[in-house]
């Protein structure tokens, strides 16, 4: 099977990219696998009232806010949503030659 490998960010280009990927996809009869990176995760701890508490990632973060932008194109081709931690470019790269894209 063919295999379309996109970064992707919360930036507004990188969305229509991924946009475009899709479309390809559809075209072509592709999967589309969704990469995005962070340089470095750093974990973080909120405290709210009492003990509440909550401890999130900035790769969490990241990888939940592309799958909310991946459900809202409600897709029907497979696809994947994978996050890394390291230089964007070379996380893109490595993910396509681990998927072999």
């Amino acid at each position: 099977m063919k295999k379309i490998v996109v970064g992707i960010s919360g930036a507004e280009t990188s969305q229509a990219a991924a946009r475009q990927a899709v479309e390809l996809a559809a075209v072509f009869g592709a999967s589309v696998h969704f990469v995005t990176a962070v340089s470095n995760d750093e974990r973080e701890v909120v405290q709210g009232a009492g003990t509440d508490r909550w401890e999130y990632s900035t790769l969490e973060v990241a990888k939940a806010q592309i799958a909310d932008f991946v459900r809202s194109l409600g897709l029907e081709l497979e696809h994947t949503v994978v996050a890394l931690e390291g230089p964007p470019a070379k996380m893109l790269i490595a993910q396509a030659e681990n998927i072999g894209a």
